[in-house]
């Protein structure tokens, strides 16, 4: 189980950064030259944890998308222990992966 989410996770960070800024990975980047608690269309996390990823290195893709592959990571990790929990068996394991 940890072997497919290690695996997961380094295949998202090693493609992470072949291609360029996403339109909202630009607008977040602006957000959080300017944090708020509020903002009409989103929640304060976004905008926040963008500017924390900028602070670590502004210049890198693969840095800003940290959260993201983590999180995604996370949910890999779920999905394995939800279908083990819901009697799945060894196969059922793996293609939960």
């Amino acid at each position: 189980m940890p072997v497919i989410a290690s695996v997961f996770a380094l295949v998202l960070l090693v493609t992470s950064g072949r291609y360029g800024y996403h339109r909202d990975e630009l607008y977040f980047l602006a957000a959080g030259r300017r944090l708020d608690w509020s903002y009409p269309d989103q929640p304060p996390l976004s905008p926040f944890l963008a500017r924390l990823m900028a602070a670590v290195d502004p210049d890198s893709l693969c840095v800003m998308r940290l959260p993201a592959v983590a999180a995604a990571t996370v949910v890999v990790v779920c999905a394995g222990l939800l279908a083990g929990e819901l009697g799945g068996g060894r196969r059922s394991l793996r293609c939960s992966w």
